[in-house]
């Protein structure tokens, strides 16, 4: 019954998501849409960030959008395309992190709240950096959350974990994407391991 009501409720987040952003992606032109793009075209033609030309943040996201670029083309639906994906696995993640501590249908409101909240800006570009962005902090959290529920269920707090690893790694990428917001990523991840251990009466040496 739990599992056929998160299905469909997955179901109820996933489709008015694509539905609107699918909507929005074909019938609006941001007017701060393609700076990315000029980056990109001037990394696949051999430049690099810093030396070749100026770039405000680490270039993990540029050099995502020149991966994109230089596989599938120029073309701005490609990357309106791949904004699409991004905002439905944000709007996933989002689904599955609060079903951890919510039933199905309560997750599926808020998520949908949540996911029109996210589009509220300004200017609303689905494959901005922000969104990467948010895509990495929600990965790192849902699977931190793995993690964590696998430590209370176990008589053994593990000190390792593949979930863990993994939210580690992209909880860094979140860094990389953007400094400021990323770094209250990594400090959180780091305080909640912290309280683990602490809650758990771990040694200082786990700690």
């Amino acid at each position: 019954k739990n599992r056929t009501q998160f299905i469909f409720g997955f179901a109820a987040v996933l489709i008015p998501t694509v539905v609107f952003c699918t909507i929005l992606s074909t019938r609006t032109m941001p007017v701060t849409e393609g700076w990315y793009s000029v980056y990109a075209k001037l990394i696949n033609s051999g430049s690099s960030p810093y030396m070749d030309f100026e770039l405000l943040f680490m270039p993990l996201y540029a050099y995502l959008i020149s991966g994109i670029t230089a596989l599938f083309g120029y073309d701005i639906i490609v990357l309106r395309i791949f904004g699409i994906i991004v905002f439905a696995a944000i709007t996933l993640l989002t689904y599955n992190i609060l079903s951890k501590i919510f039933k199905p249908w309560i997750s599926s409101v808020a998520t949908i709240a949540a996911a029109f909240y996210l589009q509220s800006e300004v200017v609303q570009i689905f494959y901005d950096y922000i969104r990467i962005f948010d895509l990495c902090a929600y990965a790192a959290t849902l699977l931190l959350l793995c993690h964590v529920s696998k430590v209370l269920s176990s008589e053994e707090v593990p000190v390792f974990s593949w979930q863990l690893a993994l939210s580690g790694v992209i909880a860094m990428c979140s860094f990389l994407v953007r400094q400021n917001s990323g770094a209250f990523v990594l400090v959180y991840t780091f305080a909640v391991l912290v309280f683990i251990a602490i809650y758990f009466r771990k040694s200082k040496k786990h700690i």
